[in-house]
């Protein structure tokens, strides 16, 4: 992986369009290389199966976003990315993964690493919430040092932990789609993985219905701590 022909052909355009000189590195830059991985609650490696798309973000020493782009299509299925080139310095690398209808708050501006928060596009949009995308999260220190000429590459990785449950409700002996809500969910997650336990949400679940007497539907929500005051209602056309 790390020897991907891809990342060959940038660490040569890197060196090609470097401004360094024989006795002037000011402009010269070390390569790092994050490594995605993602191994659910196992070892074997599942990132291809569960990741498709990744949101990077870089808060320097200040937790001030200084950077912040989608990773190319490539870079995802090798699961490997180059940073750009940093300052020496301590960093914090965040990498948010699946983030299709999911909406991060608080980085107008890119800055705030502490208030920073995502979660379903619909909780900020004020509308009923469906569900949350299928959330995978990594955060990590990167420290940049000081430009070597010896130093070619460094290596790093970036370890995914799921930021959702999934889940799937069946409900037998009803003669229409009921209306399927889970209430005391979490709205949205930090910047740290945590989910909110300040606020809920009610999502109502898109529902299917075989009609005959079965209704089936699936949605993701945010992974929280406080189990015991999420509820399942199945709700007729009288409420």
């Amino acid at each position: 992986m790390r020897f991907n022909h891809i990342y060959v052909f940038l660490l040569l355009m890197w060196g090609l369009t470097s401004s360094c000189i024989s006795e002037d590195y000011s402009d010269c830059y070390n390569r790092y290389v994050v490594d995605l991985s993602y191994t659910g609650d196992g070892t074997t490696e599942i990132f291809s199966e569960k990741i498709r798309k990744v949101q990077m973000y870089i808060f320097d020493d200040n937790n001030s976003c200084i950077y912040r782009t989608l990773l190319p299509e490539e870079d995802v299925m090798a699961q490997s990315t180059l940073l750009p080139a940093l300052e020496e310095g301590d960093y914090r690398i965040v990498f948010l993964g699946n983030p299709n209808s999911t909406k991060v708050y608080g980085l107008e501006d890119c800055t705030g690493f502490d208030d920073v928060l995502f979660g379903s596009e619909d909780y900020w949009e004020g509308n009923a919430v469906s569900g949350n995308d299928s959330l995978y999260f990594a955060s990590m220190p990167q420290t940049i040092l000081p430009f070597s000429p010896e130093r070619q590459v460094s290596y790093n990785m970036a370890h995914f932990s799921a930021s959702h449950y999934d889940v799937s409700v069946e409900v037998s002996g009803v003669p229409s789609a009921p209306k399927i809500m889970l209430t005391g969910v979490s709205p949205y997650t930090d910047f740290n993985n945590f989910a909110a336990t300040d606020k809920e949400a009610a999502y109502v679940l898109e529902t299917e219905h075989d009609g005959a007497s079965k209704a089936k539907a699936r949605c993701n929500i945010l992974r929280h701590l406080d189990h015991e005051n999420v509820y399942l209602k199945v709700l007729d056309a009288d409420g």
